[in-house]
């Protein structure tokens, strides 16, 4: 992929949600309906025109699907909204593409009880969809609530592998502290 062209990376089917939503996970003075929207226009253009009222819908069924309150404020800026449902917009955002991968960086931090699990429940419909899911987040919990697989690095080395019954949160939690871990089977 050439670098620094979202665009072919969206084509190529890559979606990813970044830690750090202020800097790089929306526009925080456009609306949350040209935030949803801004990955893909295409739905919305007709003879040359946006079609702003495809995108209100299309925002409708994003808030509703995501639980995003206030229910009707697509057209309010997405900086007015709280960190959960600022969160839960920047999903619908990536999520809109359909993507095979889906990439996540600390995909609940900051947000409320309630927010995570919407949340949650996004990230595994997306992979028993067929999506390509890769989680990267320091709740342990979190890991072992949403994944199969956990490969823990320290470093930049690789010092565990969890798998199957692994998938704990007390083996999680073990394999990031253990100094001298080896991988499992």
């Amino acid at each position: 992929m050439p670098h620094g062209q979202p665009h072919a990376l969206i084509g190529a089917g890559v979606a990813m949600i970044p830690a750090d939503r202020e800097r790089s996970g929306g526009f925080y003075g456009l609306t949350a309906r040209e935030n949803l929207t801004i990955t893909g226009l295409r739905p919305h253009w007709r003879r040359g025109l946006l079609r702003k009222g495809s995108e209100r819908a299309e925002s409708a069924d994003w808030f509703r699907d995501l639980d995003v309150r206030p229910s009707s404020a697509y057209e309010q800026p997405l900086g007015s909204f709280s960190g959960g449902n600022q969160q839960k917009l920047v999903f619908a955002k990536w999520l809109r593409t359909r993507p095979k991968v889906l990439l996540i960086d600390e995909p609940t931090q900051g947000v409320d009880i309630g927010a995570k699990a919407t949340l949650h429940h996004q990230i595994l419909e997306t992979a028993r969809g067929g999506a390509g899911v890769l989680v990267s987040s320091s709740d342990t919990d979190e890991l072992a609530a949403l994944c199969h697989r956990i490969v823990v690095l320290r470093r930049g080395r690789l010092v565990a592998t969890l798998s199957g019954a692994q998938v704990t949160q007390g083996d999680v939690a073990h394999a990031c502290v253990a100094e001298n871990i080896q991988e499992r089977p």
